[in-house]
């Protein structure tokens, strides 16, 4: 994806978190195959464990295992990218 000026960025952040969470993507990168997720949709609550790997679409793997996301994030204000690179994500 593409994050353009202060907005798109800040609202690429959430987006990205959000993918981490529904992918079981820790906060290190790291996959957590073994986390179980609970959901709940018009009745009891679920729990499911997701094993499959369609989520590399998003994200890279990298040489330590780690997987980021592909995305280019773009401003003239560093200030912002900055904040993103010093998150906990």
């Amino acid at each position: 994806s593409i994050s353009v000026g202060q907005c798109g960025i800040q609202m690429g952040d959430i987006i990205w978190r959000n993918y981490c969470s529904e992918h079981l993507i820790d906060e290190q990168g790291h996959y957590a195959k073994q986390r179980m997720v609970q959901y709940r949709k018009h009745g009891p609550t679920k729990y499911i464990i997701s094993d499959g790997h369609y989520f590399q679409t998003f994200f890279e793997q990298t040489g330590t295992g780690q997987y980021v996301p592909r995305n280019i994030m773009v401003d003239l204000e560093p200030n912002v990218i900055d904040d993103i690179k010093t998150s906990k994500f």
